[in-house]
């Protein structure tokens, strides 16, 4: 049986983009949050509706990282992960060759 975690195991920031690394459900809505809050006040809500509010990706030991989608893309988080935590990311969970 997995345990549950109450927490996620780590944060850590890329520049100013909050990185979580193997977030909780709780994680996820925070994020979630954050992002439509800040689609309301800076009144984009309509044209920005249809964007995701995180983005994720996984290393090849399965570790999952989430942030804000407005905070940055792939290109700038993935080459940090992959130097602090010597490992190699994809979008993709378990891909083939990772």
């Amino acid at each position: 049986m997995t345990q549950q975690r109450d927490k996620a195991e780590e944060y850590f920031y890329v520049g100013k983009v909050k990185v979580i690394k193997n977030p909780v459900e709780a994680d996820h809505r925070a994020l979630s949050k954050e992002f439509i809050k800040y689609l309301l006040l800076s009144g984009f809500y309509q044209e920005s509706k249809d964007e995701p509010y995180f983005r994720a990706t996984y290393d090849r030991n399965d570790n999952e990282y989430i942030w804000r989608s407005d905070a940055a893309t792939h290109a700038m988080i993935e080459p940090y992960i992959n130097r602090k935590f010597n490992t190699t990311t994809n979008r993709k969970r378990n891909r083939q060759g990772l």
